[in-house]
Order: structure tokens, then C-alpha cells, then sequence
């Protein structure tokens, strides 16, 4: 899925581990809109969701939005 020679960081290692083991439609918060989510892991996260492993949404919460990933039913093989 994605080749990439830089070292990854945690918070998409993270990203990329959901994508690989979650079943569909189970999901995984990688942001918050009053602590977002690093530059990088918005990226990877969008990149995944024009790859179609995951939908990507917004949950209404009591002090903003958290920023969720939804496992789509497409195989992934993330290296």
C-alpha cells in the first residue's frame, strides 16, 4: 500500500496497524478537533480512504469532533 524509504511515527504506525488487523466497520480515532491529528497522519489517513480501505467521518462530541477511520471491507496489505 504504501512505500515509503522515511522512518514512520508512532501515531501512523498506529493508523496503519488498525488498517491492516481491524475487521469492517470497526474504527479508530486518529484525531481530535481540539488536538489534531499530526500533518502526516491526516495525510496517510486520506490516503487511505481514496485507496478505499477506510471512510473517514467526523463524531460529534461534547467539546468538538473526534476524527475517525472506519474499516472498509477492502483487503490491505500495508508495507
Amino acid at each position: 500500500m504504501m512505500q515509503n524509504d522515511r522512518k514512520r511515527k508512532p501515531d501512523e504506525e498506529a493508523l496503519l496497524s488498525f488498517v491492516q488487523t481491524a475487521k469492517p466497520r470497526e474504527s479508530y480515532v486518529y484525531g481530535y478537533s481540539e488536538s489534531r491529528a499530526s500533518r502526516s497522519v491526516m495525510e496517510l489517513a486520506r490516503y487511505m480512504q481514496t485507496s478505499g480501505f477506510v471512510n473517514l467521518v467526523q463524531k460529534r462530541e461534547k467539546k468538538g469532533f473526534a476524527y475517525m477511520a472506519i474499516r472498509t471491507s477492502k483487503s490491505a496489505r500495508v508495507r
